[in-house]
């Protein structure tokens, strides 16, 4: 939760930066949209490395505490045994540091389109573009 409020904290403070050098007498949604989406991108890929190096080198067994957590869920749920053991063996062969890394870097530009839509409406409205 605390990566979403950062990040649509930086969109805003970005978008708003943005209109502030280029956009003095007003911004538009879409050079708002953009400048919250580059903002969005570039975090992503931060956060997405982040992500990465802490499952393959900080927390290495990362992995196995997931397993291990899931299977307890399972064997909670009264699961068949049979299917537990074969959701293990899924797991340990899945490549599961680029999967869930991927899966984290679109996740959050998916999720990012949307803030960066409700970004650029606030800053559409409440700096309209007056005409000349």
């Amino acid at each position: 939760m605390l990566v979403f409020a950062l990040l649509l904290i930086g969109m805003y403070r970005g978008a708003d930066g943005r209109r502030k050098l280029d956009h003095v007498d007003g911004i538009a949604f879409m050079p708002a949209f953009r400048s919250a989406m580059s903002i969005s991108a570039l975090f992503s890929l931060i956060y997405t490395l982040f992500v990465y190096f802490y499952i393959t080198s900080i927390d290495n067994q990362f992995m196995n505490k997931f397993i291990a957590n899931r299977v307890t869920e399972l064997r909670a749920s009264n699961t068949p045994e049979v299917d537990v053991n074969a959701w293990i063996k899924g797991a340990q062969e899945f490549p599961f540091a680029l999967t869930w890394t991927l899966f984290t870097f679109i996740a959050i530009m998916v999720i990012s389109v949307f803030y960066a839509g409700a970004i650029g409406r606030m800053m559409a409205k409440k700096y309209p573009k007056l005409s000349a």
